[in-house]
């Protein structure tokens, strides 16, 4: 007895030691003695657990023991001991700053879902029994299409854009407005903002082929397309004035005024076939349309390639490939269109003519002196050429006559510019692609 009296108070102060450690740290509990021999009848104590802020039991242990984790939370928490002595829900740094972020992640996360459920409630119509009032559904949208079909009327449209006519443009007679011509349209321009104020079309599946505007009525112009058909517009309206079937293909067109009359004189480069004509149309609208006239001033196998007309009739000139003709009409007194008669001169060129113009510079009149019947006419004629060579006639009336003159030989004759004496002009590199006077000749 007094051996087991001995190992009890041993035991004790072990026991009391044990409890006043502090919290959290590592105790090792022993049985007392050296070899840790059993006493008979009486076993040794078991090893003592350190007391943690949450208990967990040992693996001896088969139920946990109940210890309250704080003062809020009284229900025990089984947790299994470590071999190692730690406690496995003991609080790390590491630990507190994964939850820190954990919970800022799940509080962006939070407010990023709110803002785009605002945002979607912002963009969209308030929704009854799951439809939206703004969008229609699908079977509206069936519905709609076809009545939209039939309530749209579907038109095509003409050309647009496309290219000119290789013609000059023509400018009224204040210059303010510019006149181009497309193949199905003859469009005009404003000069001072070069906008489009007028298009004229042509009907059907015509093209222009020449236009020139009226002498007589300068906010009028005459249009001639591949059927055949003259047409008189007013271009600053855009109302059509006068329609005539010609019968013929017009490639150029020419307008001056009637001598002694107030009506125009269409002078029209017609084709036929191989052969080439000019005629002379006396066009009339409404009561006067009875005394439409026609006269055929002259008839060549070369294509003419443009004619120009001067002094009301009594000069004109036209071009072909390689050769220049220049009529002048005879017995001025006559002005009915039917005794327009034309004595015509021609020469050859050894190139290509690729355009031309001409111009009649009237003579000086002096007061003191008496004006002469019948002056003479100076005709100055520019010639371009496929070689970029400017030739330049001056007075070339007086010049066939001297010719024929020396020559005694007919008016007819062909002659060839050598002969003529004419000035050469030469800084083109390419072909001249257009060539005019000024309104003064100078």
């Amino acid at each position: 007895m007094p051996k087991l009296k001995r190992k009890r108070n041993g035991a004790e102060p072990q026991r009391k030691k044990v409890k006043t450690e502090p919290e959290g740290s590592k105790t090792v509990a022993t049985s007392p003695g050296k070899q840790g021999k059993k006493a008979a009848g009486v076993e040794t104590s078991a090893p003592l657990a350190v007391p943690t802020a949450t208990p967990s039991p040992s693996k001896a242990d088969k139920e946990p023991t109940p210890t309250p984790t704080s003062k809020k939370d009284a229900t025990p928490t089984p947790q299994k001991s470590q071999s190692n002595g730690t406690d496995p829900t003991a609080s790390t740094p590491s630990k507190k700053r994964k939850d820190k972020k954990r919970d800022t992640r799940a509080e962006l996360q939070t407010h990023a879902e709110i803002e785009s459920a605002v945002a979607q409630v912002n963009s969209t119509a308030v929704a009854v029994n799951g439809e939206n009032l703004d969008r229609p559904s699908k079977k509206e949208k069936k519905q709609k299409k076809p009545k939209d079909k039939l309530a749209d009327e579907w038109a095509i449209s003409g050309i647009q854009g496309g290219w000119f006519l290789p013609q000059d443009p023509v400018f009224s007679s204040d210059e303010k407005y510019l006149l181009l011509a497309k193949p199905k349209t003859l469009e005009v321009f404003a000069t001072e903002t070069s906008l489009l104020v007028q298009e004229l079309p042509v009907g059907g599946s015509a093209v222009i082929l020449s236009y020139c505007i009226s002498a007589v009525q300068p906010d009028q112009v005459y249009i001639a397309d591949t059927a055949g058909i003259i047409t008189l517009w007013n271009w600053t309206n855009g109302s059509k004035v006068g329609r005539w079937h010609i019968g013929a293909t017009v490639r150029h067109l020419d307008v001056v005024k009637q001598p002694d009359a107030d009506q125009d004189l269409l002078y029209a480069h017609e084709t036929g076939g191989k052969n080439h004509v000019i005629n002379v149309h006396a066009l009339r609208t409404g009561a006067q349309a009875s005394k439409t006239e026609l006269k055929r001033i002259t008839k060549t196998n070369n294509p003419i390639t443009g004619i120009q007309v001067l002094l009301q009739g009594k000069i004109v000139v036209a071009s072909s490939a390689k050769s220049i003709l220049i009529g002048k009409r005879t017995k001025l007194h006559k002005t009915a269109v039917q005794d327009f008669e034309y004595i015509w001169r021609e020469f050859e060129t050894s190139s290509r003519i690729t355009t031309f113009n001409s111009h009649v510079r009237l003579p000086d009149t002096d007061k003191s002196k008496k004006s002469q019947p019948d002056p003479r006419d100076r005709l100055d004629l520019a010639i371009g050429d496929s070689d970029g060579v400017i030739h330049l006639f001056e007075d070339i009336l007086s010049s066939f006559a001297a010719i024929e003159k020396s020559q005694k030989t007919k008016a007819s004759k062909i002659l060839g510019p050598e002969s003529l004496r004419p000035k050469r002009l030469h800084w083109h590199r390419e072909a001249v692609g257009a060539i005019k006077w000024s309104l003064d000749g100078v």
